[in-house]
């Protein structure tokens, strides 16, 4: 019996869904999830059970509709992701209900409507960190086409930390469509692992526009306020992090000269080394760097 249990819970999951919804999400098909769905269907099923409240506050919700988001001052729907953010981590299965399984119509909404929603579904559900959501993610950064789902389903991805960086990594090819949000993901993992990829990857590069992201993701990665938070790992893994971080931002900060250098210059800032003047007197002079170390505190 038991290992029927996901495919029954699955089932309940489409019965017990309400009847306004259809069997799809707004952002994936179910099918898209391959054989992961049953499984996620059965811990949507029983959050449904334990928690039925989360579910109608999410039903209730519609920040993306324009009766909603035109009440506030910015009169953009993409404030959407900011009232999926606010229902926290305990509404994850709703949202995931919503984006992969009974999604709402699109019917009378605009397309930057529909896409807010999507995006503002995918945003809070990688921030819950959940790796059971992991094939929710991963579907959604190697299926969409729009950039903006690609970046928050990878820095979602990135926020479970090592078990998704083959993902990431498998994309992070300069001549990849999937690029930019690879290396955003690759940056929010925290990982060194990570960081050795992506100051492999501005070593090689002479695009000072991949070289601006490239820096982006590294300042993310070793960022000195994201470590002081002291949710990131132990002192060594903090330095196996941000020493080759801000390594790699100091040696290849002199060789840009138009749209990379303020990120970069932003970039060695906000890692904030302690080593970092000794990496910039250690590097072959230049006025460039000269300028860099009258910015470091």
């Amino acid at each position: 019996m038991s290992r029927f249990f996901p495919v029954l819970m699955f089932l309940a999951a489409l019965v017990a869904a309400p009847a306004m919804a259809h069997a799809d999400g707004a952002v994936l098909r179910t099918a898209d999830l391959g054989a992961s769905a049953p499984h996620l269907a059965s811990l949507v099923a029983a959050a449904r059970l334990r928690d039925p409240a989360a579910f109608d506050a999410v039903a209730q919700l519609n920040p993306h509709r324009p009766e909603q988001y035109k009440r506030w001052r910015s009169q953009n729907p993409g404030t959407a992701a900011i009232a999926f953010r606010r229902l926290g981590p305990t509404a994850r299965f709703a949202l995931v209900d919503l984006a992969v399984f009974h999604g709402p119509s699109q019917d009378g909404l605009e397309a930057r409507e529909w896409q807010a929603l999507q995006a503002g579904l995918v945003d809070a559900i990688g921030l819950a960190a959940d790796p059971e959501l992991a094939p929710v993610l991963r579907a959604t950064f190697e299926r969409s086409t729009n950039p903006a789902l690609q970046n928050v389903a990878a820095v979602g991805l990135g926020r479970l930390g090592a078990s998704e960086l083959g993902t990431l990594l498998s994309h992070a090819r300069s001549n990849d469509v999937r690029f930019v949000a690879a290396v955003r993901g690759l940056g929010m993992s925290h990982q060194p692992r990570a960081v050795a990829a992506l100051a492999a990857l501005l070593d090689a590069t002479s695009s000072e526009q991949e070289a601006a992201e490239l820096a982006g993701a590294l300042a993310e990665a070793g960022s000195s306020w994201a470590w002081q938070t002291g949710k990131l790992g132990s002192a060594s893994d903090e330095e196996a992090v941000r020493r080759p971080a801000a390594e790699s931002l100091v040696r290849n900060y002199a060789r840009f000269s138009s749209d990379a250098v303020q990120p970069l210059e932003e970039a060695v800032v906000r890692v904030a080394h302690r080593d970092t003047r000794t990496m910039i007197s250690g590097a072959p002079a230049s006025a460039r760097l000269t300028h860099l170390a009258s910015i470091i505190r």
